[in-house]
């Protein structure tokens, strides 16, 4: 309760005792005339005008407090939706930190994945053709043997044929017969 109401309520009561005693005057001066009538009438008039005098000075105070109730309840709102845009604010930055972090690091183990993918499938490049050359050696010395003893008309050695083979392979991989 602020102090205005306070104020209010000690000068109504203040202002009820001194129409008490304005009443209980008149009701003494009217009641040793013997005037009954007038004097109900009296109290019923000044219990109206005090009521209604009451009704005034609290309807008045009524809407001061809501007046004033009104101002602070707008300034509350008005501070507490600035505290709620800076908050918001800060959150919208940190979240976009946060989502230019994670691009950057799915990006970092996207290329990282490639690399390792590339590196992989040139091993295995690698790894083939050396198959397929070490297949085509041996498929070119079956037929170079197989030529050789035809044209020659005899066997030679293991070694020796080792030989013509290798000098027969360079020779052709210099010329680039195999690319």
């Amino acid at each position: 309760m602020n102090i205005q109401a306070i104020y209010l309520y000690v000068l109504t009561g203040l202002f009820l005792i001194i129409i008490g005693l304005l009443v209980y005057l008149v009701f003494s001066q009217l009641a040793q005339k013997n005037d009954w009538d007038r004097v109900l009438k009296l109290d019923k008039k000044l219990k109206n005008r005090i009521a209604k005098k009451i009704e005034e000075g609290a309807s008045d105070e009524v809407s001061k407090v809501i007046n004033t109730l009104s101002v602070r309840l707008a300034k509350v709102l008005e501070d507490e939706l600035l505290q709620l845009r800076d908050k918001t604010s800060v959150q919208v930055g940190e979240l976009s930190d946060f989502m230019r972090d994670q691009q950057k690091t799915l990006i970092e183990q996207s290329e990282f994945l490639l690399a390792s993918a590339i590196t992989k499938t040139e091993k295995e490049l690698e790894s083939y053709k050396n198959k397929r050359i070490s297949e085509m050696n041996a498929r070119v010395f079956e037929i170079i043997a197989a030529s050789a003893k035809e044209v020659l008309g005899k066997t030679i050695n293991p070694n020796e044929h080792e030989e013509l083979v290798e000098k027969a392979l360079d020779a052709a991989k210099r010329e680039k017969f195999f690319s």
